[in-house]
C-alpha cells in the first residue's frame, strides 16, 4: 500500500493544531502536513486546562464510557467513548506537551481540580498544566497568595478574602477546602532593581504593568532569587506553617517550570499560579507550545488565508480536495489541492463544502476506529472535521466540557485519517524525506489510534 496522502488542516486553533500534531506524532511525514489558517485560534481567551464536565456525576458517566446515557446529544463526541478511553487519549496529549515544557497532570481522584482563578472563583478542571495544579482548592492546606504592588491587574487581598468565603463555606458543607487562604503584597521596585531593571524597563508599561510584560520579567532567574530571599521574612510566612501552598499572579510567560522548580526549591513549598486573566497566561502558553511542536517538526503554517470554498475534484481513481479563498491582506485568490483534507475552524466557520461534490455520507460524528468502522472509498475517506465546526448543535449545559470535547473530537479525526492511510493494519507507512516524531516514542506500526501510550517515531527515510 502506498503511503499516506499530502493532508492539510484547516484552522489553528486547539482542535486544529492538535490534529497536525497528532497527525505527525502518529507517524504522517512532516513534509506532507500543513495548516492554512487566518490566524491563531482564540488562545487568549483559552483557560490552558482541560475541562471534560463540570459536574461530577456526569464527568464520571464520561470517564467510565456511559456518557450515551447522559446529557450529551447524538453528535457530541463524548458519545462514542469507552471506559478509560478519554485516560488513553489524555496520556498522548500530555507525553506530546511534556516535551513542548509544559507537563500536565488529571485529577487522580473523583471528581475535578478547584483552581484558583484570579477572579476569586474556583474553576473545576479534570487536567491542567502543572504550575495551575499547585493551587488545587479540593485540598487542605492553607494557601498563600502573593501580589505585588505595580501589577494592579490581580488584586490578591481581594482573591484571597474571596477564596477565603468560598472555603469556609466548602468546609461547613463537609467538603475539603484549605484552612486558610491569605494574601501579602511585595514592593515592586526593589524586585526591579535586583533583576538590573531600571522602573521604566518593564516593556514600558510600568506601573501599570500588562500581563504579558509581567510574565516575561517572571522568566529572569535574579527576580526569582529575589522572591525566595524576600517572601520567608514576612510575618504571614511564619503563621501559615511549612504545609501552605504558594500561588504567584503567574510564573512566566511561555515557560513555568524554571520559575515553578527555582521557587518549590528555595521555598520548600509547593508553588503554582493563579487561573485566568486576559490575555490567559496559560492559554497563550499552550497555544505557542503547539506551534513550536509544530515547527521543530517541520509542519508548514501558512497565516492569513481564508477559506470560502471546498469541493472534490475527480484525479484519475482516487481525486484531490480543492480549497478556493483569499489571502487577507492583499485580497489575492488562491487555490490549493489537496488529498487529505481536516477541516478545524471553529463553530462560526462551517465547512463550505460545494454540493455535488461527491463526498457521499462523510459519517463526521462517529468513532472510525479501524477494523471497526472503515471509512468508505473515494473523497469522503480523505475528509474529516474536528473541534466545534464538526457538531450540529451546542446545549447550555456542555459549557464545562468544551476542551474535553475537542480533545476527543481530535482524537475521532485522526483515527479516520490513520484508517485511511493504513495506519494499524500492519501495512506501515511510507515515511518520505521528512518524517518526524513530536514524542519520540512508539515503534513503526503502532499508529491505530487504540494504544495508550505514545504513537508512531519514524526514523528520517523509514519505511
Amino acid at each position: 500500500m502506498r503511503g499516506p496522502a499530502d493532508l492539510t488542516v484547516v484552522g489553528a486553533g486547539f482542535a486544529g493544531l492538535c490534529l497536525a500534531a497528532r497527525a505527525v506524532e502518529g507517524g504522517w511525514p512532516a513534509a506532507q502536513v500543513k495548516v492554512i489558517a487566518r490566524g491563531l485560534g482564540s488562545f487568549a481567551l483559552h483557560p490552558g486546562t482541560i475541562d471534560v464536565a463540570w459536574d461530577p456525576e456526569q464527568l464520571r458517566a464520561v470517564l467510565q464510557g456511559e456518557a450515551a446515557s447522559s446529557i450529551w446529544g447524538e453528535d457530541h463526541p463524548y458519545r462514542q467513548l469507552r471506559a478509560g478511553e478519554l485516560e488513553q487519549m489524555f496520556t498522548r496529549f500530555a507525553g506530546v506537551m511534556a516535551k513542548a515544557g509544559l507537563p500536565y497532570e488529571r485529577c487522580e481522584q473523583p471528581g475535578n481540580f478547584l483552581l484558583p482563578t484570579t477572579l476569586g472563583t474556583a474553576h473545576p478542571a479534570w487536567a491542567a498544566p502543572r504550575s495551575l495544579v499547585a493551587g488545587d482548592l479540593g485540598r487542605p492546606e492553607p494557601v498563600l497568595l502573593v501580589g505585588f504592588d505595580q501589577l494592579p491587574a490581580v488584586k490578591v487581598d481581594w482573591i484571597a478574602a474571596a477564596l477565603q468565603r468560598w472555603s469556609e463555606q466548602r468546609r461547613h458543607s463537609g467538603q475539603p477546602a484549605p484552612a486558610a487562604v491569605s494574601a501579602v503584597v511585595l514592593a515592586t521596585a526593589p524586585m526591579l532593581a535586583a533583576a538590573g531593571l531600571p522602573l521604566g524597563d518593564l516593556d514600558g508599561a510600568y506601573p501599570q504593568a500588562s500581563l504579558s510584560a509581567w510574565g516575561r520579567l517572571w522568566e529572569r532567574k535574579a527576580v526569582w532569587q529575589w522572591v525566595s530571599e524576600r517572601l520567608p521574612r514576612q510575618p504571614i510566612w511564619r503563621e501559615l506553617g511549612e504545609n501552605s501552598r504558594i500561588l504567584f499572579p503567574l510564573l512566566g510567560w511561555e515557560q513555568t517550570e524554571p520559575a515553578r522548580l527555582y521557587l518549590g526549591k528555595a521555598l520548600g513549598r509547593p508553588v503554582g499560579e493563579l487561573l485566568g486573566g486576559l490575555p490567559s497566561p496559560a492559554g497563550v502558553r499552550l497555544g505557542q507550545a503547539l506551534l513550536r511542536l509544530l515547527a521543530q517538526a517541520g509542519v508548514d503554517c501558512d497565516w492569513g488565508r481564508r477559506v470560502e470554498q471546498v469541493s472534490w475534484v475527480p484525479v484519475a481513481r482516487e481525486g484531490r480536495w480543492r480549497l478556493h479563498g483569499v489571502v487577507e491582506e492583499t485580497g489575492e485568490r488562491f487555490d490549493w489541492q489537496t488529498e487529505g483534507l481536516a477541516w478545524a475552524a471553529g463553530w462560526n466557520n462551517p465547512l463550505p463544502l460545494q454540493r455535488g461534490s461527491g463526498a457521499g455520507n462523510l459519517g463526521l460524528a462517529g468513532d472510525p476506529t479501524p477494523g471497526r468502522d472503515a471509512p468508505e472509498s473515494g473523497g469522503e475517506r480523505w475528509l474529516v472535521q474536528a473541534g466545534e465546526s464538526s457538531w450540529r448543535s451546542w446545549r447550555p449545559e456542555w459549557a464545562g466540557s468544551r476542551s474535553g470535547s475537542l480533545l476527543v473530537s481530535v482524537e475521532w479525526a485522526w483515527r479516520r485519517l490513520a484508517a485511511s492511510a493504513g495506519f494499524g493494519r500492519g501495512e506501515g507507512v511510507q515515511a518520505g524525506s521528512a518524517a518526524h516524531s513530536l514524542a519520540g516514542a512508539g515503534s513503526p506500526g503502532e499508529g491505530s489510534g487504540d494504544e495508550p501510550g505514545m504513537m508512531t517515531h519514524l526514523e528520517e527515510g523509514a519505511s
